[in-house]
């Protein structure tokens, strides 16, 4: 039976591909985004919340079988806040009573296996007290001390914590509109690619995801393969949340960010290390010359994005922070630790660990001779728990290290 449904966020990603998949399956799907689509609305605002909703009431005549909030940003700045907390609920809470009208309503909030990273305490304090003032001036301080990482993790675990708490009440389960929520892994997406440098394997790679349920996608897995993974309860069928006295299942977000903050996924951290490596018939000067830059990933990585040293810093000078940033969202930032040109060799650590929560990243990328020419060797020792393991592997080890050196080998031997 043919639904009507709206998707926030529709203009690309996740959104995108969800409001493609409901549209091939005969729905009539509302696209709402900031300019593309059937209703232009900022999130961000309070002006562009009730624009969102009036102008779906009008679009639809006031009533909605599903709604499926999807609109984030991940940038460090109050706005990530604004649009992934604030903005959903308030999409949320202004669509509920269209939902009330509808034909087996349903409500699905699109979180994030991050929820299960460390957030900021003032600002998840904040968001559950509903005090958005307070909660940008959280995110503000956040930046302002060096820890605007902890904006996004916070934006993702106070939605999902507001799912756990509000889906079971009156006004959504027992009015009958199921609530949900799901918490994709590393989704390949404008706003995650490339994760922490990384660019995705392809999809077939998908591994279990770190957050610990079987109803999200695993690591990398293209925007298609998310919506189609939690379909079964997307707009038409029935969801087991529906009980007013169960957490709304399943939502791997909702129920690994209630109160408190739950522990990290997949058990202790043990140490780990990850290799990768390549035989390459060119000079070890050479390929120094082309790989040893720490400023300059993305001349040889076809899926790097330039990097930007913070503060102006030297390249070459230990403590120096590149930053990588997609569509003006930062994803990534890695610390030089050490850079020696005599031997081939610079090592960086890992900051802001967005795509996977592993502790004490430290990499090297070392140029070494080898009778047929140079061995590039790709290194790192992490912290993670057992589960991670193969995840990591999957986008740092295959993602990362052996797209790029294969890259590199192309574009030295190529031009020989």
């Amino acid at each position: 039976m043919p639904r009507t449904c709206l998707v926030t966020g529709a203009a690309s990603g996740i959104g995108a591909a969800t409001a493609a998949l409901l549209r091939e399956q005969g729905h009539t799907v509302l696209a709402a985004d900031l300019a593309d689509g059937d209703i232009h609305a900022d999130l961000a605002t309070p002006d562009g919340r009730a624009a969102l909703v009036a102008r779906a009431t009008a679009l639809t005549g006031g009533r909605l079988d599903a709604v499926v909030s999807c609109a984030g940003v991940a940038r460090f700045d109050p706005l990530t806040i604004r649009v992934n907390h604030f903005g959903a609920v308030a999409t949320l809470d202004g669509l509920r009573p269209l939902l009330a009208a509808g034909t087996r309503p349903r409500a699905l909030v699109v979180g994030s296996v991050d929820s299960v990273h460390p957030t900021d305490p003032a600002l998840m304090a904040a968001a559950d007290a509903h005090d958005e003032d307070a909660a940008v001036a959280a995110a503000r301080a956040a930046v302002d001390r060096g820890e605007g990482h902890l904006v996004y993790s916070s934006s993702k675990a106070a939605v999902s914590r507001w799912v756990r708490r509000t889906a079971p009440g009156d006004a959504w389960a027992g009015a009958g509109i199921p609530l949900n929520a799901v918490a994709p892994g590393v989704v390949v997406t404008p706003l995650t690619r490339p994760p922490s440098t990384t660019p995705a394997p392809a999809p077939s790679s998908n591994g279990p995801s770190p957050c610990p349920c079987t109803a999200t996608p695993g690591p990398n897995s293209s925007p298609r393969s998310s919506p189609g993974s939690s379909r079964p309860r997307t707009p038409s069928s029935p969801a087991r949340s529906s009980s007013r006295t169960a957490a709304p299942t399943p939502s791997c977000a909702a129920t690994a960010s209630g109160d408190p903050t739950p522990p990290r996924p997949g058990g202790p951290m043990h140490p780990r290390t990850l290799t990768r490596s390549l035989v390459i018939a060119a000079d070890p000067d050479a390929v120094w010359a082309v790989a040893g830059g720490f400023a300059t990933l993305a001349d040889w990585h076809p899926h790097v994005p330039p990097a930007v040293l913070e503060a102006g810093a030297d390249p070459d000078a230990p403590g120096a922070v590149r930053a990588f940033a997609v569509d003006g969202a930062v994803v990534a930032r890695e610390r030089l630790l050490s850079r020696d040109p005599a031997a081939h060799r610079y090592s960086y650590a890992l900051l802001d660990p967005l795509a996977l929560p592993v502790e004490e990243y430290v990499a090297t990328l070392a140029v070494h001779p080898h009778p047929d020419g140079a061995e590039v060797r790709w290194t790192a020792a992490y912290r993670a728990p057992d589960a991670l393991v193969p995840q990591v592997e999957a986008v740092f080890g295959d993602g990362v290290y052996a797209t790029g050196l294969d890259a590199l080998r192309e574009r030295l031997t190529s031009t020989r």
